[in-house]
C-alpha cells in the first residue's frame, strides 16, 4: 500500500478550523486502525490543500488545512500541493492538465518520501512585526523563492494581504529575507495599527475568472523535480515545485 489519498475540505460545514483538523484526524485513527487489523503499518497519507475556487475565498475549512499542515498529530501526512497550482474548467473542475500535474506531483511526493526524504511545502507559521517591517517565518524542506514567472497571476505581493488594518497601512514590498531563507519580509507604507490584524498568504483574495483559483501566491522553494516528471513534457515537468501553503496568520 502506497499511500492512502484524503480528498476532502471543501465539502466541510463544521464551519470551525480546529473541528475540521480534528475530525480529519480523527478519520486517520479510524484507517490506521481499520489497516492495523488486516496486518498493514500505518499508511503515508497525502492530501492537497485546497485553497477554494473562482469565487470560494475563505472558509473555515481553508483555515483548517493548514492548522492540518502542521498539528496532525503521529500519523505521516504529507501536503502533495495547494490547490492554487491546478487549472479550472469552465465548471470548477480539473482540466486535463491540472490532473497530470495533482498525479506528477503525488508521484513525485512519493518517490521523495520512499527514498527516506522529507516533503513539505513551505508552511507559512508566524508573523512578526518590527515597525514597517512584518517578518513572516515558514517552516519546510528548503530555501524560499519569490518566483518573477508569478504563473498563476498573484500580482506584485506575491499573494501576500492584510486584514484588519485600521490606518490605511499597506504592503508595498515582498522580499526574502537575506539573513534567514526561510523568512518573507513584508515592507508596508507604514507601521499597521488595529485591534486584531492578520497577514494572509493565498487567502481571502477578491474572486476572479480563471482559470487558476482567486487564493493564489508565488512563493515557493528551491525545491527542483527528479524522475516523475518526464523531460519530454517540459511544461508539466517546469510546475513540479512545491508552492506555499494557504496561512491567515495573526500579527504579533
Amino acid at each position: 500500500l502506497l499511500a492512502v489519498c484524503l480528498d476532502f475540505a471543501l465539502e466541510d460545514v463544521a464551519g470551525d478550523a480546529s473541528a475540521y483538523r480534528d475530525g480529519v484526524i480523527a478519520l486517520m485513527d479510524r484507517i490506521t486502525g481499520e489497516l492495523g487489523k488486516l496486518g498493514l503499518p500505518p499508511p503515508v497519507y497525502l492530501a492537497v490543500f485546497e485553497c477554494g475556487t473562482w469565487d470560494i475565498v475563505s472558509g473555515a475549512a481553508i483555515e483548517g488545512q493548514w492548522e492540518l499542515a502542521w498539528n496532525h498529530a503521529a500519523h505521516d501526512l504529507n501536503i502533495v500541493m495547494p490547490g492554487y497550482m491546478l487549472e479550472l474548467d469552465q465548471n470548477g473542475r480539473l482540466t486535463e492538465a491540472a490532473r497530470e500535474l495533482r498525479a506528477a506531483m503525488s508521484a513525485e511526493a512519493l518517490s521523495v518520501l520512499s527514498q527516506g526524504g522529507g516533503w513539505s511545502c513551505p508552511v507559512l507559521h508566524l508573523a512578526e512585526r518590527d515597525g514597517k517591517v512584518i517578518r513572516v517565518t515558514a517552516q519546510g524542506e528548503g530555501a524560499l523563492v519569490i518566483d518573477k514567472g508569478d504563473p498563476f497571476g498573484a500580482g506584485k505581493l506575491a499573494g501576500f494581504r492584510l486584514e484588519g488594518v485600521e490606518n490605511g497601512a499597506t504592503i508595498t514590498k515582498v522580499a526574502i529575507d537575506p539573513k534567514d531563507k526561510r523568512a518573507v519580509l513584508l515592507t508596508c507604507s507604514k507601521e499597521p495599527e488595529g485591534a486584531e490584524i492578520h497577514v494572509t498568504y493565498a487567502f481571502g483574495a477578491e474572486p476572479v475568472k480563471g482559470p487558476y483559483p482567486a487564493n493564489c501566491g508565488a512563493l515557493r522553494d528551491t525545491f527542483e523535480p527528479a524522475l516523475s516528471a518526464p523531460d519530454d513534457d517540459p511544461a508539466l515537468r517546469a510546475m513540479v515545485k512545491r508552492w506555499a501553503l494557504p496561512a491567515r496568520l495573526k500579527l504579533r
